[in-house]
């Protein structure tokens, strides 16, 4: 790969799944090899904070083996590759891994044997689909997407695909909120998706005041569709929801299957 011009540019992510449930200090080890420049590693969190560091990588005549330890893994989305020069940098990359002590690692893997896989790599907590609500038609259509910036793309193959710009943050879709203001207090925003690449985040946009809901953390590839919503406290503040880029690296794909407004679900009027 080959890394912008741009000291401190980052030029590859690799997500961290799930770091939240590691409470351990966690090494990621790359084996790669620098052709030309300088490069350094870090652990980032969504918000692009830097929170561990690498020393100075340079060119090496065969690859190397370099590890990068993350103290408070919760604190981490993504180990990033980034430009420590005044130009561009070209690494090869062979392999990564995470590394924990011995006893560490069978802690983890006993979580992973009691069910905490399906958790661990699928819908974080905090953007599970709520239970006891039903669905509001028309407020979103899946075929009014919009592309959300100008370098994103949408296809139907039939699927609807979008793919996010590289910018962190940046919009893929919009999708326009009608008569949203008819919708009171507790609204979540149900999708339906595949993310194919990098990480995917939700939010609800006003055109006149910025974000109104934002999800805390990312969607990462999974190999079936899921469920997720996000809850938005004041629905008729928002024009329109959207997905956006929640890697800090590169660009980000998904497929979007279904996308619709939740309400609670009325009690049954009493018999009289």
């Amino acid at each position: 790969m080959t890394t912008p011009a741009s000291p401190g540019a980052f030029a590859a992510s690799l997500p961290l799944h799930a770091p939240g449930r590691i409470a351990f200090p966690l090494w990621v080890q790359l084996r790669l090899r620098v052709l030309s420049g300088r490069v350094g590693l870090g652990a980032v969190s969504g918000a692009g904070e830097i929170v561990a560091k690498s020393g100075l990588l340079l060119p090496s005549p065969e690859p190397v083996e370099v590890a990068l330890k993350i103290p408070d893994p919760a604190r981490a989305d993504d180990v990033v590759l980034f430009n420590e020069g005044a130009g561009g940098a070209r690494v090869e990359i062979l392999d990564a891994v995470a590394m924990a002590s011995h006893a560490d690692g069978l802690a983890y893997r006993r979580l992973m044997e009691a069910g905490g896989a399906s958790e661990t790599l699928g819908v974080p907590a905090d953007m599970q689909p709520p239970a006891g609500v039903e669905r509001v038609d028309s407020i979103l259509n899946l075929a009014e997407a919009q592309p959300g910036y100008q370098t994103a793309r949408i296809e139907r193959l039939p699927r609807l695909r979008v793919t996010t710009p590289g910018l962190p943050g940046a919009f893929g879709a919009a999708f326009p909120l009608h008569l949203a203001g008819r919708i009171g207090s507790d609204a979540w925003v149900q999708v339906r998706l595949r993310v194919l690449s990098g990480r995917i985040g939700l939010a609800v946009n006003s055109n006149k005041s910025g974000i109104v809901a934002r999800s805390s953390r990312s969607l990462l590839p999974t190999a079936e569709p899921v469920d997720a919503a996000l809850r938005i406290p004041d629905l008729s503040r928002g024009d329109s929801f959207v997905v956006f880029n929640g890697s800090v690296a590169s660009a980000s794909q998904a497929e979007i299957l279904d996308v619709a407004v939740m309400v609670p679900q009325q009690a049954p009027a009493p018999h009289k």
